[in-house]
């Protein structure tokens, strides 16, 4: 690009250009940037005059980003990233702030963490806007970007570039619906151990070996409702009683439970929440099974912005008071 070129080049070409690099999509971009499509398409014409190159062709999965697209994208997200902390108060004020803040997480974490995050936010700071990501394929390559504020969940190794903090601890307990037991006494360890189950398992992951899913060298242990229950141990080796149904969703588990015979075994502290909503049961495992521990994570170079300070402390504080 020569001097003339860049020279005309504004910020809003340069948002334009991020968003289609992350979203793939001409749509997507626009929706994210609250613009028309067709903005975003006028934007993409002006670009790719100014690089002389298509920037971005269509392809089976969306806008697929050309060498030169692909050279250009992650050298922008850090300069957009300075420019958004050079621009940005050092203090934060949360009461002023129209920030959008963005995590990524289980529906686990969502259920356990969100309901009293939100609370808080409202009453502190109204204006703010919560996003949460799930903990799909690429979300710590975004995380390292800056398009995502905090990853939640339990880890393994966390290479040197991000810092974490725990946030709580959680063990497997299993959760059923006695209606449906016959005779109706007294649910034991051993009873449920000879239950059918009911697993909630991933819809597989190229990445995912012995229940820990290894990205950019960080590895993210996967949680019950993302996998079979604890990590690493399949479900039927663990206690007997054959698996009848597997789902990909902790959510449904309550569900099916509350109308069949079946056991689940789930985070102690979503399945309080389902007994408490479903009128369930919790049962103790007959086995020491592994504890989960649950971290906040951020990358050093974004997350002491005052602004994910401020989120994390809120986070750590709803953490607190589970």
């Amino acid at each position: 690009m020569s001097e003339v070129q860049f020279r005309l080049l504004d910020l809003n070409l340069l948002r334009v250009f991020d968003a289609l690099i992350e979203e793939r999509s001409v749509t997507r971009a626009a929706a994210r940037l609250h613009i028309t499509p067709s903005a975003v398409s006028h934007a993409l014409a002006r670009l790719r005059d100014l690089f002389e190159d298509q920037l971005f062709v269509r392809g089976p999965q969306g806008m697929q980003a050309t060498p030169r697209a692909a050279e250009i994208g992650p050298r922008l997200r850090d300069g957009l990233n300075q420019l958004e902390m050079a621009l940005t108060p050092r203090a934060f004020e949360p009461l002023m702030s129209t920030r959008v803040f963005t995590i990524a997480c289980s529906g686990y974490i969502c259920a356990v963490l969100l309901p009293e995050l939100m609370r808080r936010m409202r009453a502190q700071a109204p204006n703010t806007k919560l996003v949460v990501r799930s903990l799909e394929t690429g979300v710590v390559a975004a995380l390292e970007a800056g398009q995502v504020d905090l990853l939640v969940g339990g880890f393994g190794h966390i290479p040197d570039r991000f810092h974490s903090e725990p946030l709580f601890e959680d063990a497997p307990v299993w959760l059923l619906g006695r209606d449906y037991l016959d005779p109706k006494t007294e649910v034991s360890p051993d009873r449920v151990a000879r239950l059918p189950k009911l697993s909630a398992m991933s819809g597989g992951n190229a990445n995912l070996i012995e229940g820990v899913v290894v990205e950019n060298g960080l590895e993210r242990r996967v949680s019950l409702d993302e996998h079979s229950g604890v990590v690493g141990v399949p479900l039927g080796d663990r206690e007997g009683g054959p698996i009848l149904a597997s789902i990909p969703y902790s959510s449904v588990a309550p569900l099916i439970v509350k109308h069949s015979d079946m056991a689940a075994l789930l985070p102690r502290r979503l399945a309080n929440l389902f007994a408490q909503s479903f009128d369930l049961d919790i049962a103790e495992p007959d086995a020491d099974l592994t504890k989960l521990e649950i971290l906040s994570l951020w990358h050093r170079e974004h997350g002491n912005h005052a602004a994910i300070a401020w989120f994390r402390g809120l986070l750590a504080e709803v953490a607190a008071v589970l």
